[in-house]
């Protein structure tokens, strides 16, 4: 596991923020638990026509959205896995209640929070959404039949990597280093007036890697220089929910 190497700014903030990164490349990752409103700001998260991909160390992965929590003693019934920007995901864009709802995944079973009381429900097969089964028109009923469509021809070895803890920590780091740098945009200079808005200020990676967190890899960015950084970003940052944050920050800030 690579070690984190030391900000002479971000140093004291960093100490004792533990977080995990996921070391290894190559190979095909079975992917759990990753926070979807973290993954879909940081502009890791794009809907294409065939499914929705996220982009983790340098590579792409196709996967579904599925709630975390869910009231399913209430309604007797578990949620569905969303596997395109159906009907269905553009009313959660429109409403903006993705909020620390969703995660993303493409294992064949995931774990749901029940609302109304502590129990977690492990290893759930949860049903596909019809609007996006209807789109795709395939036979594809859940999420175990998706992951037995996936393209894993080039394994060698399968392996099961549940990145909520990187994602958790690596939102640590993020917060830590873009506060060490004032939620001031390193590109244009343009500095955060408020605590609501430091959300419109994003940790980038030079490389793409976002494991190799060394100095001169990072950078603290807005949400304008940041979605508009390489072809890579400016697609990424192309769906209708970022471009209204992008059109927000320009409101306040241009």
């Amino acid at each position: 596991m690579p070690e984190l190497n030391k900000f002479d700014r971000t140093k004291e903030l960093l100490i004792g923020q533990g977080y995990q990164i996921i070391d290894g490349e190559g190979g095909y990752k079975l992917i759990k638990g990753v926070d979807f409103t973290i993954a879909f700001n940081e502009g890791n998260i794009s809907f294409r026509r065939d499914g929705i991909y996220l982009e983790y160390n340098g590579k792409t992965y196709k996967g579904f959205v599925h709630l975390k929590k869910a009231w399913i003693s209430r309604y007797n019934s578990f949620p569905s896995a969303h596997l395109v920007e159906c009907e269905k995901i553009d009313e959660f864009k429109a409403a903006r209640t993705f909020e620390n709802r969703y995660e993303f995944a493409n294992s064949s079973l995931v774990n749901v929070k029940d609302m109304s009381t502590p129990e977690v429900y492990n290893d759930l097969n949860l049903v596909c959404c019809s609007y996006c089964t209807n789109i795709l028109r395939q036979e594809i009923q859940d999420t175990t039949t998706f992951h037995d469509l996936l393209d894993k021809d080039d394994v060698e070895e399968a392996i099961e990597v549940d990145i909520s803890g990187y994602k958790k920590g690596q939102e640590k780091l993020s917060r830590a280093y873009r506060k060490a740098k004032d939620y001031t945009c390193e590109n244009c200079r343009v500095k955060s007036k408020n605590r609501m808005d430091n959300r419109y200020w994003h940790m980038h990676h030079v490389n793409g890697d976002k494991t190799y967190n060394v100095e001169g890899n990072i950078k603290c960015l807005c949400i304008l220089c940041h979605s508009t950084v390489d072809m890579r970003h400016i697609q990424n940052f192309s769906s209708a929910s970022n471009q209204r944050e992008i059109r927000d920050f320009k409101n306040k800030y241009n």
